[in-house]
């Protein structure tokens, strides 16, 4: 029995992957099944295209619409209420994600060049509110490189949160004092 489960086998293989019209036949039907599943495989917005909205969320204008299918396709956006955009890095010669940089438990604060006020700002923050906030510099001359410069295109300065939304994120030069005057 098991030796002709296994002949069978072998043979549809064989079938499968022979320069015929059966074999075109089957392959065929093969990529149309993994053509029908791409959305369930492949569905990054739907796990990444998250916003929110609340208090603790400071408002920088209307949210910008979806372009494309909000559930299919994960469209980054550097703006309050969002998660924070996936953007590669380079530390020390090796990639980085942005999304591995923030969480973990912590509020985070992604900056560029210029973004001292902010490194100032938080660390404020941080000490009268006894909370542990990571910095990460990035840019030429700063904790990591943005080869593409996906991130500098993007904005300045992000506020990860814990849950790796951005409840903060400004697309100008730092103002610290705007960062403080809540605290």
């Amino acid at each position: 029995m098991l030796a002709e489960t296994y002949r069978k086998g072998r043979a549809a293989l064989e079938d499968f992957f022979a320069d015929t019209p059966s074999g075109e036949k089957r392959r065929d039907e093969v990529q149309k099944i993994l053509d029908d599943a791409d959305c369930r495989f492949n569905a990054h917005g739907v796990e990444m295209n998250q916003r929110y909205t609340s208090s603790a969320v400071l408002e920088d204008g209307p949210m910008l619409a979806f372009v494309h299918d909000h559930e299919f396709v994960h469209q980054p956006l550097a703006h309050p209420g969002a998660v924070v955009p996936r953007v590669w890095l380079k530390q020390d010669g090796r990639r980085v994600s942005t999304i591995d940089l923030v969480g973990r438990g912590r509020f985070t604060l992604l900056t560029g060049i210029g973004g001292a006020p902010w490194r100032e700002a938080v660390r404020v923050v941080g000490e009268e509110l006894g909370l542990q906030i990571a910095v990460h510099g990035i840019g030429a001359g700063q904790d990591l490189a943005d080869p593409t410069a996906e991130l500098r295109a993007a904005l300045h300065s992000i506020l990860g949160t814990p849950a790796r939304d951005a409840p903060y994120a400004q697309n100008a030069p730092a103002r610290g004092e705007l960062l403080t005057e809540g605290a």
